[in-house]
């Protein structure tokens, strides 16, 4: 195991990371060098929030997973996000593994040049970090490691 960024977050050699504040223990797939990454560093640029601590188990959406009714605008935005990576994957793309660049340009993420998969990638996280930043004034703690079975179907 190896420590990460933060002193309970744990990476195994078989990719899974474990969460375990006191009394709690979330596995999840831990995703490196993929565009995991890059969603990661484009969320924090555009709203200046982990998006490992304050949105990987926020509402009913944000994070792995997703069902019910969002719980807020911000829970929306990972709703539309989990859209946008789906309608990808009914056409062979794996938006969660493609790799693809970017940089910022007037404030906003701007996503360069590549593959139609990598490109159409990056657009829908490009999408949810400008959404989620709308959504700033909407972000509610209480929403954070939000109960999974407390979102209706």
């Amino acid at each position: 195991m190896h420590l990460l960024s933060a002193p309970w977050l744990l990476r195994n050699d078989s990719g899974f990371c474990f969460l375990s504040p006191p009394l709690f223990c979330f596995p999840c797939v831990f995703v490196s060098r993929l565009s995991v990454l890059e969603l990661k560093r484009m969320v924090k640029s555009a709203t200046g929030k982990s998006a490992l601590l304050s949105y990987s188990w926020y509402g009913c959406f944000c994070g792995i997973g997703g069902r019910g009714t969002p719980v807020d605008a911000t829970d929306r935005c990972c709703q539309r996000h989990d859209a946008c990576y789906d309608g990808l994957l009914r056409h062979r793309c794996d938006a969660k593994r493609e790799r693809y660049r970017y940089g910022w340009h007037g404030g906003g993420p701007v996503c360069y040049q590549g593959s139609w998969c990598a490109q159409l990638s990056c657009e829908c996280d490009r999408s949810l970090a400008l959404c989620l930043r709308r959504s700033l004034g909407t972000y509610r703690a209480r929403y954070r490691f939000y109960p999974k079975h407390a979102c209706r179907r």
